[in-house]
């Protein structure tokens, strides 16, 4: 018997849905081995969670407003359980901040959970989590 890996044709080799994900993830590997932000080594992408979750299969069925997020850093900051960034293409169309529902879900459980345009957004985002400052765009979970 062999215990050799076989590569599945199916697989991409860089789990990056996009090149805004591999600047974003090259930059946390960077900020990690310049030990600015350690806390970037724990740092990770969220699959499709319609691919692997049964019950969020149903939900997103029925559900309008649902765009998962892409990215999450889980380490609690600023009274925040996590971190949680979808984050989309810079030229995407802008989305309302009350337009999705994922994102308020994850909210109302006391995370920071976000929707930004292009990686030097996502990046700025979480240089200001992990220093604890103001989140832009963030508004107050308890407004929505």
């Amino acid at each position: 018997m062999s215990y050799e890996l076989h590569k599945s044709p199916r697989r991409k080799l860089i789990p990056f849905e996009n090149d805004d994900q591999r600047a974003v993830f090259e930059w946390a590997e960077r900020q990690v081995e310049e030990k600015r932000y350690s806390e970037l080594c724990l740092m990770y992408l969220l699959p499709h969670a319609t691919r692997w979750s049964f019950l969020l299969m149903g939900y997103f069925e029925r559900a309008t407003n649902i765009a998962a997020p892409d990215i999450c850093l889980p380490v609690p900051k600023g009274g925040f359980g996590a971190l949680y960034i979808e984050l989309r293409h810079a030229s995407a169309a802008r989305r309302r901040p009350d337009e999705n529902d994922f994102v308020h879900g994850l909210r109302a459980f006391g995370n920071a959970a976000l929707t930004v345009y292009g990686a030097d957004e996502a990046i700025a985002v979480i240089r200001s989590y992990l220093d604890e400052l103001p989140l832009a765009g963030f508004d107050d979970p308890a407004q929505s």
